[in-house]
């Protein structure tokens, strides 16, 4: 999460939503509220956040009524299957139970393992925004939607989206996790796995306007709100 005091605005970082690079951009700028955040509230929702706030900054939650929030969501389907692709480049430190099959990985979602149920991206994207009524951009139009909540923050012409990607930090050299990783990137959903994800996500699905098939619903893409 990003909190910027002079330029009025709360970035939520929803999980494997390009969440790295937006971060990297708007953490650059001038007025940063370092007393509001810190390196465990990466993945905070914003009730976690707005219940803590007082405490941390001493300051009344009242003042953020002035702020705007930011989010980036992304298509369920597309989100899990980078989820399984990160967790399997992690096996060599954490997660070592995560299938390698990409459906399989799915079924998870039936009866979540007690192993994953402290994984924030296996969690709906609407979780991370309860409470507000955020401005809305997509991982699939990223840089368009960038651009345009940055004309909306008035954060100038001259900020550029920086490409990062939070699974570069992770040096695999183990041929076998590199492989499983290939194979997940190559596997296809199958039905039973696509109706248990929008089963799963379906709120996700309703209020952003997503399809099994990737990307948004034509007549939705583009910014928005949640209208909550």
């Amino acid at each position: 999460m990003i909190v910027n005091k002079w330029h009025k605005f709360v970035f939520i970082h929803i999980p494997k939503t390009a969440g790295t690079s937006i971060r990297q951009s708007f953490g650059g700028l001038w007025g940063q509220d370092k007393k509001a955040t810190n390196r465990k509230t990466k993945h905070e929702t914003v009730l976690q956040f707005m219940e803590a706030y007082e405490e941390r900054t001493g300051n009344d939650k009242e003042i953020l009524e002035d702020y705007r929030f930011v989010a980036f969501v992304r298509n369920p389907w597309d989100r899990f299957r980078s989820l399984h692709r990160y967790l399997l480049l992690n096996q060599n430190r954490n997660h070592l139970n995560t299938p390698e099959n990409l459906n399989d990985f799915v079924g998870i979602l039936n009866d979540v393992p007690e192993w994953a149920k402290n994984i924030r991206s296996l969690r709906p994207q609407s979780d991370f925004i309860e409470g507000v009524d955020p401005i809305i951009g997509r991982f699939e139009t990223i840089e368009q939607d960038f651009r345009s909540i940055c004309d909306i923050l008035n954060l100038g012409k001259k900020l550029n989206l920086s490409h990062e990607n939070g699974s570069r930090d992770i040096d695999v050299k183990d041929p076998r996790i590199l492989d499983k990783v290939s194979r997940s990137r190559r596997e296809s959903y199958t039905a039973e796995s696509i109706a248990l994800i929008g089963k799963h996500y379906r709120k996700d699905i309703e209020m952003f306007g997503y399809k099994a098939d990737g990307g948004a619903l034509l007549e939705e893409t583009g910014l928005r709100r949640t209208g909550r």
